[in-house]
């Protein structure tokens, strides 16, 4: 997956592997508790956050994202690279999912951003307006958009 096509997605920039509900064991006993799940699940359709995976000693930028369907899907963002610098926090000789923080959220936004700001303007968009409400709906873009059109 490309970094691009995620912001199709309204992104969750606070989510983490281990805040997800979706993510954890859950024991259903009764119809309610199933309701409140299937519920939890439909809004969460569309939706999408990034985590740094580790596997054999090598970090990747994840994706991990609900379909239209519902259905999880995690993807691995082929066109961005990690620096030592985005990984200081990881435990890079074990294996599992980490949240990314600080810095690298901020480098994944502002190429995010660019990105879109540069393709919309080459589809005839306006970058800046409703372009980036359209493409990823979160509350960063609504604000990114309302900061491009005062300036």
């Amino acid at each position: 997956m490309k970094l691009l096509e995620t912001s199709k997605y309204k992104i969750l920039w606070g989510m983490t592997p281990e805040s997800d509900p979706t993510m954890k064991e859950t024991e259903i006993a009764s119809r309610e508790e199933f309701e409140k799940y299937k519920e939890m699940l439909e809004g969460r359709k569309g939706t999408g956050y990034f985590y740094i995976d580790v596997w054999n000693m090598q970090a990747r930028l994840a994706f991990y994202h609900m379909d239209g369907e519902g259905q999880g899907r995690s993807e691995t963002i082929e066109d961005f690279q990690l620096t030592e610098k985005d990984i200081d926090h990881v435990w890079i000789n074990r294996s599992g999912w980490y949240p990314v923080i600080g810095k690298t959220l901020q480098k994944i936004q502002n190429r995010l951003e660019k990105n879109i700001f540069v393709e919309a303007g080459r589809k005839g968009g306006k970058a800046g307006t409703g372009e980036a409400k359209r493409r990823g709906d979160s509350e960063y873009y609504r604000r990114l958009a309302k900061k491009r059109k005062k300036t």
